[in-house]
């Protein structure tokens, strides 16, 4: 069973050996389609407690997870 907490300790991790993470390769990890829900609520609750931001050049284009580094 997949939970919120665990991908987002699951995201900390990628994280913390590069600051910037490409959205695409995440999809590899994901075996279900309730593995990819819950890791996009994951993205998205890292968000508002503003642990990462997103950056998006172009309309559908690859989204880019920053992590945002606390001074």
């Amino acid at each position: 069973s997949i939970n919120l907490e665990d991908q987002i300790t699951f995201l900390e991790g990628l994280l913390e050996s590069d600051d910037r993470l490409l959205f695409h390769h995440l999809i590899p990890h994901m075996k279900t389609r309730m593995c990819i829900v819950v890791t996009f609520m994951a993205i998205l609750e890292m968000l508002r407690t503003n642990q990462i931001s997103i950056e998006q050049n172009q309309p559908f284009g690859e989204l880019t997870l920053i992590k945002i580094l606390v001074a």
